[in-house]
């Protein structure tokens, strides 16, 4: 039986948002490599690693904000996740 238009709409949503969280998985996990990398490189010198980890750690505002209790998708409000 063919599939029906909401049935159709409904994957094409469902197979979008899995495309977007895929994509935002991917962007918070290059940043935690980032992280490890920087720590290989400054080994020896805490303060230098942790001026350039907070450089990198502002990048998940990129990604994900917070109001503290939930997170939700940069530039959305928290009322509309």
């Amino acid at each position: 039986m063919a599939k029906g238009f909401l049935e159709s709409v409904r994957e094409d949503i469902q197979e979008r948002e899995c495309k977007r969280l895929r994509e935002e998985r991917n962007k918070l996990w290059d940043i935690l490599d980032d992280i490890d990398t920087l720590d290989d490189s400054c080994r020896g010198s805490d303060s230098k690693f942790r001026i350039n980890a907070r450089k990198h750690v502002k990048r998940r505002f990129k990604v994900l904000e917070s109001d503290g209790q939930v997170l939700y998708r940069a530039g959305e409000s928290p009322e509309s996740s």
